[in-house]
């Protein structure tokens, strides 16, 4: 079974029943706690300490404060967020549980916690010595503290209310964002096994990637561009005719070849370059469709189109990025993404997702 443990309420239960010494510092405790303890013998050792951090609720304090008066205590020197749980057995070994899970039944059977269980005994010595310290800071519950407590814990009550209340609405929507991916997905999927349109869509995509390699002169490292016949060709994004003028002068000038050049070094990082691209190199009319339509050219497995077509799916399944995000560190982002999309549905390349996209 090894020593890693992913529930162990039936394991402390039975110890509680058969320690003769048992220590716990745990950040927060449940009526699970109060009830679990009953099974304790008379003739056990008991101590625990508790957070109040969390908090532990105010009726678990009074409880624990009534049965066991000094032995529990509260820890209240810092934030308290220990899941340590100690037994002494009848030969007077020690067997120790350290973990994420605090005394609840949630924290021991019904969430996704870890814990180490820890039989060495010089380790076990060493956490029943960082007990020992922890007890002696730790503060007895007193009235006094419980009448304070009340008003911390109503106040703190309403705050977590709120958060969850929160958490629920950000998961409600990360949950419907989840379902329009998956139903773009299912769409894709859908056209990728119809084989005979899959089929037509590569092959178009194979002839429109050639047109648009030979008039830019691609094979030859961009020296004759042919900016006239490339803005002819509206697949993988439409260039606007109004930037032509702006171009022919980056072409004459060589700026185009060397934007593409720089573009196509796969040496440096896709948002190092994409950034080049939109400062340094910047040409007027050469935006991110241009942009990312000589990307894909060059490398259509690695490289995504963004164009109308990527706008509308992005719209349509509510595909954003955090406020702040630079357009650069989008595109990296939207290759990473669809890149798992192309991988999963075994899609040949992102000049073929787009034309699949399209239809979706």
């Amino acid at each position: 079974m090894g020593n890693i443990r992913f529930t162990i309420k039936d394991e402390v239960e039975n110890l509680l029943s058969e320690a003769i010494e048992v220590n716990i510092a745990v950040a927060l405790c449940s009526n699970y706690a109060i009830n679990a303890l009953q099974n304790v013998p008379k003739s056990c050792k008991l101590r625990i300490v508790t957070g109040v951090d969390l908090p532990t609720p105010l009726e678990v304090l009074r409880t624990l404060k009534i049965r066991y008066k000094k032995k529990a205590r509260v820890y209240t020197e810092s934030f308290f967020h220990p899941k340590v749980y100690i037994f002494r057995l009848k030969n007077k070994e020690l067997v120790a549980y350290i973990g994420s899970g605090n005394f609840t039944e949630g924290g021991l059977l019904n969430n996704i916690e870890v814990f180490y269980k820890v039989e060495d005994q010089d380790e076990c010595n060493n956490i029943s010595g960082w007990f020992e310290n922890v007890f002696n800071k730790s503060l007895c519950i007193t009235d006094d503290f419980l009448i304070e407590y009340k008003e911390y814990s109503r106040k703190w009550a309403k705050e977590e209310n709120k958060r969850k209340y929160e958490i629920k609405a950000l998961l409600s929507e990360t949950n419907e964002k989840k379902r329009l991916f998956d139903s773009m997905k299912e769409k894709l999927k859908e056209i990728r096994e119809d084989s005979k349109v899959y089929d037509e869509i590569c092959n178009e995509r194979t002839d429109t990637v050639s047109r648009i390699k030979e008039a830019l002169d691609y094979e030859n490292g961009f020296e004759n561009i042919d900016i006239d016949k490339f803005l002819k060709i509206k697949e993988l994004g439409n260039i606007r005719q109004s930037y032509k003028k702006d171009l022919k002068r980056a072409v004459k000038s060589h700026k185009l070849r060397d934007l593409f050049l720089m573009l196509c070094n796969d040496d440096e990082s896709i948002e190092k370059r994409y950034r080049a691209a939109t400062e340094e190199y910047k040409i007027r009319g050469c935006d991110k469709n241009m942009i990312t339509k000589v990307l894909a050219v060059h490398d259509p497995q690695k490289y995504m189109l963004w164009n109308g077509v990527t706008e509308d799916i992005m719209d349509k399944y509510d595909i954003r990025f955090e406020r702040g995000t630079k357009e650069y560190q989008k595109y990296g982002h939207l290759c990473e993404e669809f890149k798992e999309i192309i991988s999963e549905l075994k899609i040949k390349d992102f000049v073929v997702l787009d034309l699949m996209m399209f239809y979706v």
